[in-house]
């Protein structure tokens, strides 16, 4: 599990747990999300966001490859 959200998380001093309980998502959903096995919707996206206090873009994975910023890695 190395996506940003997860370190997103780490860095809050939040849980996975945490996120689903103030989001009301479920909890596999939220794993799915950590682990870039699944995209999500934007409506997951947006409740996850402001359950954290920032903004999708802070959170979502550009893909594999690709800078924090969105750019293509070289």
């Amino acid at each position: 599990m190395s996506s940003r959200l997860k370190r997103f998380l780490a860095v809050r001093g939040k849980s996975a747990y945490w996120l689903q309980k103030e989001t009301g998502l479920a909890y596999n959903t939220i794993y799915r999300l950590m682990r870039s096995d699944n995209v999500g919707t934007i409506d997951t996206w947006r409740r996850i966001a402001e359950a954290l206090g920032c903004k999708v873009d802070d959170i979502i994975n550009f893909g594999e490859g690709d800078s924090d910023d969105g750019r293509k890695g070289r």
